[in-house]
């Protein structure tokens, strides 16, 4: 799997991962200040990283999808738009998380 790609390969994922974990923290920030436009800048820029790994299979197959304190937003109720069912429904499918992400954007 992940042993034999590409050193650059192995590179460009682990800085991936390294970004979707950096994103997921802003986007639960965005969360806790609660200005929608913060929020709607964080859900695109994560969704970015979401889609990016989803759709680069030349980085072998992404890893297990992990809500962290994501979960407790969305358990939580404080997305209007993304409820823990729609979530829990994706069932860690990258691709169905990006559209579900992608469908609660509200453009402010």
């Amino acid at each position: 799997m992940n042993r034999h790609l590409d050193p650059a390969l192995k590179q460009s994922r682990y800085h991936l991962q390294q970004m979707l974990y950096l994103w997921r923290k802003q986007l639960v920030r965005a969360y806790v200040s609660g200005d929608e436009r913060r929020i709607t800048k964080a859900k695109i820029s994560y969704l970015r990283i979401i889609k990016e790994m989803a759709e680069s299979p030349e980085l072998g197959p992404p890893p297990p999808f992990r809500w962290g304190k994501l979960e407790i937003v969305y358990k939580g109720g404080f997305d209007p738009h993304i409820s823990w069912e729609a979530c829990e429904q994706t069932s860690g499918d990258w691709k169905q998380i990006a559209r579900l992400l992608e469908g609660s954007i509200s453009y402010v």
